[in-house]
Parts: structure tokens; sequence; C-alpha cells
């Protein structure tokens, strides 16, 4: 499945994140619990936003006895790469130092992330040799 092609809301996100989360198959009971303590949503919300998902093919279903297991059709670290990739293009034209040099002028960062940003790169530059 191509994420790239697919557009998922960010209430979708938040109903994917719990399902995710599970690494598991998952009852539409333990999505609305999942959900309920971060979102003022009703069941029956959580339940369309369920069915949309279906609809996208973005997650599947099998059906044990009367109860309907929900599951992810791709791999949380493969959407998170496709968005990613069309972000970038969408946003910076395809220029990953485009996008870096936005949000180091643009944030605040602290010391600990500033270290962590300078080990990425120096692990980016041992790839490249």
């Amino acid at each position: 499945m191509n994420s790239s092609k697919i557009n998922i809301s960010e209430s979708e996100w938040a109903v994917m994140e719990v399902i995710w989360n599970a690494d598991r198959t998952i009852t539409s009971q333990e999505i609305i619990t999942g959900l309920i303590t971060d979102y003022s949503w009703s069941d029956g919300t959580i339940k369309t936003l369920i069915n949309r998902l279906l609809k996208k093919r973005v997650i599947g279903f099998e059906k044990l006895d009367r109860r309907y297991l929900y599951y992810a059709n791709l791999e949380k670290e493969k959407w998170v790469q496709e968005e990613s990739k069309a972000f970038l293009k969408k946003i910076f034209q395809g220029k990953p130092m485009s996008m870096v040099a936005h949000f180091i002028k643009e944030k605040s960062f602290s010391t600990e992330e500033l270290d962590d940003l300078e080990k990425l790169i120096a692990e980016a530059r041992k790839r490249k040799k």
C-alpha cells in the first residue's frame, strides 16, 4: 500500500496510533478505551473514524465470533517514511537541507537536542564514507 496517495486526517491518525501501539489485532472497544482519555469523542465518532479507515483500506479486520478485530495494513514506520517524503516534497521542494535549516532557525533547541543532532550528523557522515 502506498500511503502517499491516501490522505488520513489528524483524527484518523489518532485511531491509527492506538492500533499501531497495540501491536496485535484490537477491538473497537479497545480503540475507544485507548482514545477516551485524550479525546472527548463519542463511541459513535470513533466508530465512524474506524469505518473511514476501513474504506480507505488503511486498516483491515477479521471477524471472531461476534467481534471485529482490527489491524493496520501498513507498518507505522513505513507510513511515517512515506508521509515524510510527501511533506518534504510539498513544503520544501524535496530538499532536506531546507527543512532542517528551517527547523533549526525557527525552533529553540535544548543543548541535549543539539548534541543529538550533532550525533546524527556524525553517523550520517560515517555512512557516507
